[in-house]
């Protein structure tokens, strides 16, 4: 059986923090409003190049990214989809511990289960970021 490990602890620092940033991304991207198209009257308005809509988009597309970068090592971590949801959770979510997600009914499986599939989420982090 292969072990994920992260040999640095102020890494493994790093990828818990950046994980936890799920939910802020996700209330970020739904806190979005559309905004109004730019006045075409042909005067000039703005001297910056790009306009709010289009820092806004990209604002949102590199939030998007980062949300599909955690969903996919979360589901790459485990083979049941199950497993893969508690694992997302567990890593998201600050203070939710193994023994949370098992009175909750959220995971169905034992410890060792759950812990090598969290420390295989924080392994492919790890390899994704560098």
């Amino acid at each position: 059986m292969k072990t994920y490990r992260i040999e640095s602890k102020r890494r493994f620092g790093e990828l818990y923090n950046f994980a936890l940033q799920y939910h802020e991304w996700k209330r970020e991207i739904d806190a979005f409003s559309p905004m109004a198209s730019p006045n075409m009257d042909g005067m000039p308005h703005n001297p910056t190049p790009s306009s709010s809509v289009e820092r806004q988009a990209i604002r949102c597309a590199d939030l998007q990214s980062k949300i599909n970068l955690v969903e996919s090592c979360a589901k790459a971590s485990a083979a049941d989809e199950k497993l893969q949801k508690a694992v997302l959770m567990g890593v998201t979510t600050e203070n939710c511990t193994f023994n949370y997600l098992k009175t909750r009914g959220i995971l169905l499986y034992e410890r060792d289960a759950y812990y090598i599939a969290r420390r295989k989420f924080y392994w492919l982090l790890d390899q994704k970021l560098q």
